[in-house]
């Protein structure tokens, strides 16, 4: 009861000050009257306010995941909501909204200024004396606690559906607004002789190539990157952002001020930024060569595991360390582990070789009907036909054959043959992360290239059944890789890629 005294005393001390304020207003202070029609300045204000708030807490929510993730931060799954209310932190956003549109109801100007004036100041001195006495240990506090959720919970829930109903529409409000603002602002912004200054003045800085090559070599800025470029809302953002008439007419000036050309000669001569560019394309590469790794992979994975399980045998997960992968002896670099490559990702490689010699040899045709065309050598040997004519046209054809299959022959042979014994690595194997050594994790030797090389023809003959042979093998290995005691490992740390094995799994059942 004190409190509630002193309270009241504050009031009439308030209005006693208020009153004696004059009620005439200086000519040149009157407003014009609103329009008719129009929304009050205060209205339009809080749903800007409020509309601007929501879409903060919309993207934060958005990105919140993605920073605990970062972070480490692991969450409980939440409870499901009890009782006919919504959950909880929806209500408290929906009854403050509720809140901030009935206070400037309350609040709204109007009528006389110093009346107007007077309620504002009562309201918030009304609330802080609330809020104060409230939180003071008064007696009889609780009892006079008890009797009031009745009401309390009334106002509460009027907050609250005035909150639900004014939600939706002070974010579309603010969207609406702050596009317009931004379509008024970026052509006026890029008019300006000092932003045109600025600009040029920050390509040319010295501390702009120190920013570039800085955040090119820090691994985050690459890996955002690379899933920026991924992320279907960069295409959504860019289509919504070139649509914008203000942005279009932005761009249109400022690519024809002279400034943005001494910026873009400028930057072009960068070294930072030929590095960065360096530096993304190779990141880019890596990235596509590493998805076709993965993928390959999981290929390997379920078609062994289809062809282990018709077989009745045990999956490759149950075998031992040994049949899994071998120890690789790379002097001087330490021994590394490195796991056997499947079917997949051998026949993907096989078949790039394949491309690689069969390109050379168009090469070489070309390269050789010049010179035989060039050099006199073609007259020579159209001399030789017309001495041989007397061979029946037929054995001729056959002759030609034999001529280019032995050379597509001799082709392979060189080109597997050296490339194992060079590094153990073909163009194929290479692209795939693939690598020939022998049993025991060491380089081939000349001698094993070459046995496994002429190994590929017994695998081929009954069938391909020795290259089918990696499919079921324990070691993955083939006829070839028997008889010349080699194997296929990745040099990689081999993986699944888990999206594309997901999908696999579900369309194979």
């Amino acid at each position: 009861m004190a409190g509630n005294q002193r309270f009241d005393e504050a009031r009439r001390q308030l209005d006693t000050a208020l009153a004696g304020l004059t009620s005439e207003e200086p000519p040149h202070s009157v407003s014009p009257a609103p329009e008719p029609g129009a929304p009050p300045i205060t209205e339009v204000l809080t749903r800007l306010a409020v509309g601007v708030l929501i879409l903060g807490l919309d993207a934060f929510a958005a990105q919140a995941g993605g920073w605990e993730q970062v972070a480490g931060i692991t969450r409980a799954a939440p409870a499901a909501p009890s009782g006919p209310r919504a959950p909880g932190a929806l209500r408290f956003r929906h009854g403050m909204i509720g809140w901030a549109f009935e206070t400037e109801a309350q609040l709204r100007p109007g009528g006389n200024p110093r009346q107007w004036l007077r309620v504002v100041v009562g309201h918030l001195a009304g609330t802080v004396f609330s809020v104060v006495l409230d939180a003071l240990p008064w007696p009889g506090q609780r009892r006079a606690r008890s009797d009031a959720p009745a009401s309390t919970d009334q106002t509460t829930t009027r907050w609250v559906a005035r909150g639900r109903a004014e939600e939706e529409r002070s974010r579309a409000f603010a969207s609406a607004a702050l596009a317009d603002i931004l379509d008024e602002a970026i052509p006026a912004l890029a008019h300006r002789p000092g932003v045109q200054q600025a600009l040029t003045g920050l390509v040319r800085s010295p501390a702009m190539d120190n920013a570039i090559t800085t955040l090119a070599a820090r691994p985050g800025v690459q890996q955002a990157i690379a899933e920026l470029v991924r992320s279907p809302a960069i295409d959504d953002a860019i289509t919504t952002l070139a649509a914008r008439p203000g942005v279009q007419q932005a761009l249109t000036d400022l690519v024809k001020t002279p400034a943005m050309g001494q910026a873009i000669e400028t930057l072009a001569e960068s070294p930072a930024l030929v590095q960065l560019v360096r530096t993304q394309s190779t990141t880019l590469a890596g990235e596509i060569m590493e998805e076709g790794h993965q993928r390959a992979f999981s290929a390997d994975a379920i078609l062994e595991g289809a062809a282990r399980k018709t077989l009745g045998r045990s999956p490759r997960s149950a075998l031992p360390p040994e049949d899994q992968g071998l120890i690789l002896s790379r002097p001087p670099r330490p021994p590394t582990y490195a796991r056997y490559a499947g079917f997949t990702s051998r026949a993907v490689a096989l078949v790039i070789d394949l491309l690689v010699i069969s390109g050379g040899l168009l090469l070489f045709g070309i390269a050789l009907d010049f010179l035989t065309r060039t050099s006199g050598v073609g007259q020579l040997l159209r001399a030789l036909g017309e001495s041989f004519a007397w061979v029946q046209p037929v054995n001729r054809f056959l002759l030609g054959a034999t001529f280019e299959l032995s050379l597509a022959l001799l082709a392979n042979f060189a080109y597997f043959t050296f490339f194992h014994s060079l590094g153990g690595a073909t163009v194929g194997k290479h692209l795939l992360g693939l690598r020939v050594v022998s049993a025991a994790g060491e380089r081939l030797t000349p001698g094993q290239a070459a046995l496994r090389t002429l190994g590929y023809a017994l695998s081929s003959l009954p069938l391909y059944l020795g290259f089918l042979s990696v499919i079921v093998n324990n070691r993955r290995r083939g006829w070839h890789d028997r008889i010349a005691r080699t194997c296929v490992v990745h040099t990689w740390a081999a993986r699944p890629d888990e999206h594309f094995l997901r999908r696999a799994v579900d369309k194979l059942g």
